[in-house]
């Protein structure tokens, strides 16, 4: 082990020789940022590069020399994840229901993903991998619908009482905060665009960058309005950690970052952490799946794919649709 990278032999006595591995030595390094550990990959740094931005994958691929192109190979694959837009429940805008929808409305998910993301993911309605077997199918995203969106905040009593283009409602403008990490294009991108979506129907969205140890120590301690995220989880994920309101108290400092908290929910979780009948545990599952719908704590994204690019000297090479997407184990190099 070094600053920059770990190196691991292959134990020749491991107990499992299916699973012991061909290559007798791999080296992780550890490089900061995508642009560096592309440049790496481009010099001969590197036999494989798994954390490629898609317009890495895509533009940038372009712009290297052909020699290598001819020797390595393009791929992408899905993994348990998602992104999300977060309302912090503690916060009275958000607290009625119809502006949570309101919200999920106005975002252009299929737009973005499509002229952003080269159409490499796929739109999802709950936090269940979108490829596993707890997710519900039935349960359409919720689509970009921005006259709905009126309607509802209207009902919901916010509307421009004085005709300053912006929304109110008991002498309160509609103005909340969004909190993101520095130096994610993509997800500046995303709130750029709903920034802009927010405001054709009045609502003031202030943008805050922050250095990551500050943005996730306010996620931490609730103190934001709305946080944009990503979310791995395994291909059947236990929802007590995000979703149970254990996690919804001031002090708790978890991952139910935005305090949702419901009798229902928590019932649901319970039964499914208690519950070893595999078709009834996936029946709870999408009955949480559709309580989130309804409620829309999450405003949900969509689920990406990764990309990466490797040398073709190497064989065995395969991808699953679960983290990390890969299997070190079975690549070897040359005749098998």
């Amino acid at each position: 082990l070094r600053n920059d990278r770990l190196t691991l032999d292959r134990n020749k006595n491991y107990w499992n020789p299916a699973k012991g591995g061909h290559l007798d030595k791999i080296i992780f390094r550890f490089i900061p940022d995508n642009v560096s550990a592309f440049q790496a990959l481009r010099a001969g740094q590197l036999d494989f590069c798994p954390q490629l931005t898609p317009e890495q994958y895509h533009e940038d691929y372009a712009t290297l020399p052909d020699e290598f192109k001819a020797n390595h190979v393009k791929s992408s694959w899905f993994t348990p994840m998602f992104n999300y837009f977060g309302w912090n429940l503690n916060n009275p805008k958000f607290q009625d229901r119809r502006v949570r929808i309101a919200l999920a409305l106005l975002f252009d998910k299929e737009d973005f993903l499509k002229k952003k993301l080269y159409n490499e993911g796929a739109i999802v309605s709950g936090s269940q991998y979108i490829f596993g077997t707890a997710y519900d199918h039935s349960v359409a995203p919720i689509g970009y619908a921005p006259d709905v969106a009126r309607e509802l905040l209207s009902d919901a009593g916010w509307i421009d009482s004085d005709n300053d283009g912006f929304l109110d409602k008991g002498g309160e403008k509609f103005e909340i905060g969004i909190q993101l990490p520095q130096g994610n294009k993509v997800a500046l991108e995303r709130v750029e665009l709903f920034q802009k979506s927010l405001k054709t129907v009045g609502i003031d969205l202030q943008v805050r960058s922050l250095e990551w140890a500050s943005f996730i120590e306010n996620v931490r301690s609730k103190k934001f309005d709305v946080v944009t995220l990503s979310w791995a989880s395994n291909v059947e994920a236990d929802p007590f950690q995000i979703w149970h309101s254990s996690g919804a108290k001031p002090e708790a400092r978890g991952s139910n970052a935005i305090s949702f908290a419901n009798e229902k929910a928590d019932l649901l979780i319970e039964q499914i952490r208690l519950t070893l009948d595999e078709p009834k545990r996936l029946e709870l599952h999408r009955a949480f799946h559709r309580l989130l719908d309804a409620e829309q704590p999450y405003m949900f994204l969509y689920c990406v794919k990764d990309f990466g690019i490797y040398n073709q000297k190497y064989r065995g090479v395969k991808w699953y649709k679960l983290r990390p997407g890969y299997d070190l184990t079975e690549w070897y190099v040359g005749a098998e």
